[in-house]
């Protein structure tokens, strides 16, 4: 006799660990960034234009807003309505 629910724990427990690995990435990009605003802001060698540079590259990606739909829309949320 078939299961009338299938088990799909092995399934999750792939999408949360690739969905932690890509967080954890993105993460040490972060770090990333926010040593290299904090190193061009001691190095007065490096001059204005790198630090605002790097200021701009750090709000752009860090800072950057985006809409619920976007997210939702990237999630797959609207593709599949009868399984959300």
């Amino acid at each position: 006799m078939d299961a009338i629910l299938t088990n799909s724990q092995a399934e999750l427990a792939a999408d949360f660990q690739m969905k932690e690995i890509q967080v954890r990435y993105n993460s040490q990009i972060g770090l990333l960034k926010i040593q290299s605003v904090k190193y061009a802001q001691r190095t007065p060698e490096l001059g204005g234009s790198y630090l605002q540079a790097a200021k701009d590259i750090m709000h752009r990606s860090l800072f950057f807003y985006v809409s619920t739909g976007f997210v939702l829309s990237e999630e797959g949320f609207y593709f599949s309505a009868m399984e959300n």
